[in-house]
């Protein structure tokens, strides 16, 4: 499931592609045609396997009778080959990029994320792989895990965490690169009260208690709806970077359940 485009989530890198993959070089993906490069992890003990599946083989080769020898090398080949494609991990190229000059953190900043669906060890998990593409210039923040039931678990923000980034992390939640797409249903939600730092959203909805969360039915898997308190809905694209106020709330009502333990 790691050789999915981060971007799209579509396996579209074929075998080729996948042993060119690097980590100082970036390739489109064939797909979407955004930028990913390989998981510097990756690219790190790519090295180490490869010599360790030669070395394999050659252990296997020189066991075998003289008349196999040639298949010995064979399979030392195709040891090597497998590890090239095995190992790489397509990640993004750039880093999620916050505009922070309008953001001041606020310690007491009501933001929460609710997410039903994954345990509290397949969540840290995705966590650190969210953190892992943030904007390294970007405002510090930590997330802080408070499990209520075994599925379910609440998310808070200190000292504060940029509207931007907190979009995107409901997204996240919902499509982790780490996990795929699950067979069994992944509800998330997040609580917020609108302010200015939110780019592009109309004036007049500044200072409402606001919902966000993946519309139902989707099959963008780059945007998320906000819906006010006074009923009014917009969704974000990642890809525009831009509000647009739709009629449909897309609200589901597992999702509509799920944002009581905001």
């Amino acid at each position: 499931m790691w050789k999915r485009c981060p971007h799209c989530r579509e396996y579209s890198f074929d075998e080729r592609q996948l042993i060119a993959l690097d980590y100082f070089s970036q390739q489109p993906c064939t797909i979407c045609g955004k930028l990913v490069r390989n998981d510097g992890l990756r690219q790190l003990i790519w090295g180490p396997a490869l010599v360790g599946a030669i070395l394999l083989g050659g252990l296997i080769t020189v066991n075998l009778p003289d008349w196999l020898l040639p298949l010995g090398v064979l399979l030392i080949g195709i040891l090597g080959l497998f590890v090239s494609i095995i190992v790489p991990k397509p990640v993004k190229a750039e880093h999620r990029q916050v505009h922070s000059a309008s953001f001041e953190p606020d310690p007491n900043n009501d933001k929460v994320v609710c997410v039903d669906g994954w345990n509290e060890e397949q969540l840290l998990v995705i966590i650190d792989g969210f953190m892992a593409e943030r904007d390294p210039g970007g405002p510090h923040y930590e997330i802080e895990v408070h499990p209520q039931t075994d599925s379910c678990q609440r998310l808070t923000f200190a000292p504060d965490i940029h509207p931007s980034e907190f979009s995107a992390l409901v997204n996240y939640l919902q499509y982790p690169i780490e996990f795929g797409m699950p067979e069994h249903a992944i509800k998330v939600v997040g609580g917020m009260t609108l302010g200015p730092a939110f780019d592009g959203i109309p004036q007049f909805l500044i200072g409402q208690k606001a919902i966000l969360y993946v519309p139902e039915n989707d099959e963008d898997y780059d945007v998320v709806y906000v819906q006010t308190e006074s009923g009014a809905t917009y969704s974000y694209s990642f890809q525009d970077m831009s509000w647009s106020e739709v009629k449909a709330a897309r609200l589901s009502t597992d999702v509509n359940r799920l944002k009581e333990c905001l």
